[in-house]
């Protein structure tokens, strides 16, 4: 490490509460800032340049803040031994070929630092981000040389249709504002990016101006990005951490705000890293239907949405976004559970292994994860929420309790879920749910036994009596019918 930057973490640490090594990860974040306001500003024309530079903040992180030779061996162990599967492997085992090189080599750095202390920096964090961009580029080599006829819309667009140049490529692994936490991307994005295509569609704003007065490409990110970084640095506000072991009540409440206190940690690292993909540039995504520019892209946590969620779908889709998609676009729609190529079980069960494994070898990972997968079985939402809407789909007045009662129960059931996660270990995980009466456990099986049993029968009698009085009224008023028809097109999303 670089004595100056040693000195500095130094000094800033005691002021933290932490260990020196731990500041380290925060200075890059903040220096991704500046650095991006000069990526930015690099010639239109010269996407060497700019492949140049950002590979090179990386490696100025990499040996010159976190001395971390092994771990740049590690990156590009990984990066070229998936550049050189993907080209000269050219059949339909590749991606897989990849995928298990990948998770393989992801898994045996796993298992070194198993049980190592967490003060301790590693590269299995930028590894992880890494697995989810090389796999992602084996299927986008893939289904560059497949019939455009054979690919999905999102296929059709992600493909690529040759192999990047080496310098490229490298760009695209060490792009520095994504690259220790994410957010992951997929590399067809990164050229659209560095070659300025992103913008083709961009309205222009002929009040900015750059350098000479000449007008830039690349539209103004400041805003945006100062907004992002002072959002991260809102979620990464201390708090207390010492447990209070008294009545079940208390600790109920304590567990929502331990569980708060360790997704904060994510919020603001998540939304520091955005910052600067966004001033960078990289954050643009079109602009909406008011000719306003967006610059979500790459949003990877949406915390307002994450706290009041009113079920578990819309958390999953709130928290930790590029890896849900990339879980999604790369490992459940890629495995087939049946003749027709239709995603079921077994890319369910499938995914799940994957997600576990991604993630390490600790047991808090499984305890969660198992877990969490009959909190989806149980799926309250889809049985019960019809009771509260109207035939036409608009909220009755009643639906204030349902989604008072649904932002509950979703709360609590995910701040009892994240505990193995963050005790990792099994003995301390069962004992955090001990203390708790394993009300979530208990609470899971009850909902079961009641939809899979009698409960269920009533439920589906219930509405079906819904049912046929909405056909009668569809037969007596077309116009109704008519809205029905046009409102039952929301029913997946929240009112």
């Amino acid at each position: 490490m670089i004595p100056f930057v040693e000195a500095a973490c130094g000094l800033v640490a005691p002021t933290l509460g932490i260990s020196s090594s731990q500041t380290k990860i925060p200075l890059c974040l903040v220096l991704s800032l500046p650095f991006a306001a000069v990526l930015k500003r690099l010639p239109d024309h010269r996407p060497d340049i700019k492949n140049i530079y950002s590979i090179s903040v990386s490696l100025f992180y990499l040996l010159g803040i976190f001395s971390l030779w092994c771990g740049l061996r590690t990156l590009l162990i990984s990066s070229l031994g998936t550049y050189v599967l993907s080209a000269f492997i050219k059949n339909k085992y590749m991606p897989l070929i990849v995928f298990v090189f990948v998770l393989g080599h992801m898994g045996f750095n796993h298992f070194r630092s198993f049980g190592k202390p967490d003060e301790t920096v590693d590269i299995i964090g930028a590894q992880m981000v890494l697995c989810m961009k090389m796999t992602s580029f084996a299927w986008n080599i893939h289904d560059g040389r497949q019939p455009e006829a054979t690919l999905s819309a999102f296929q059709k667009d992600r493909a690529l249709r040759y192999l990047p140049s080496l310098l490229d490529f490298l760009g695209y692994v060490f792009f520095f504002p994504s690259l220790l936490i994410g957010p992951t991307f997929d590399m067809a994005e990164y050229l659209r990016f560095i070659n300025l295509t992103m913008f083709d569609v961009d309205v222009p704003d002929k009040t900015s101006k750059t350098g000479r007065g000449r007008q830039r490409k690349i539209p103004s990110s400041s805003g945006p990005a100062l907004k992002m970084f002072l959002e991260g640095i809102m979620w990464d506000f201390p708090l207390s951490n010492e447990y209070l072991s008294y009545s079940f009540l208390q600790r109920l409440f304590y567990l929502m705000a331990l569980s708060f206190t360790y997704r904060a940690k994510y919020f603001g690292a998540w939304t520091l890293s955005e910052s600067g993909v966004i001033l960078s540039g990289f954050g643009y995504n079109g602009v909406d239907s008011r000719g306003k520019r967006r610059w979500d892209r790459v949003t990877n946590i949406e915390p307002w949405t994450m706290e009041t969620a009113q079920s578990s779908k819309v958390v999953l889709e709130a928290w930790n976004k590029n890896t849900n998609k990339w879980l999604k676009n790369y490992v459940y729609m890629r495995v087939a559970s049946n003749k027709k190529g239709v995603p079921g079980t077994k890319s369910s069960l499938f995914t799940f292994a994957t997600l576990a494994f991604w993630h390490g070898f600790q047991a808090g990972y499984y305890l969660t994860f198992g877990t969490a997968a009959f909190v989806q079985i149980c799926d309250y939402r889809r049985h019960l929420r019809p009771f509260f809407l109207n035939a036409d789909c608009t909220p009755t007045n009643r639906k204030i309790y349902y989604d008072v009662l649904g932002w509950f129960v979703t709360k609590i059931a995910y701040d009892y879920l994240v505990m193995p996660v963050a005790m990792l270990d099994f003995k301390s995980s069962i004992i955090c749910w001990y203390r708790l009466w394993f009300f979530g456990h208990v609470g899971i099986a009850l909902t079961l036994a009641f939809f899979m049993g009698p409960g269920k029968q009533w439920i589906d009698r219930k509405l079906k009596k819904r049912g046929q009085l909405l056909v009668e009224a569809e037969a007596t008023d077309e116009i109704v019918a008519s809205s029905i028809v046009e409102a039952s097109g929301s029913l997946t999303n929240p009112l």
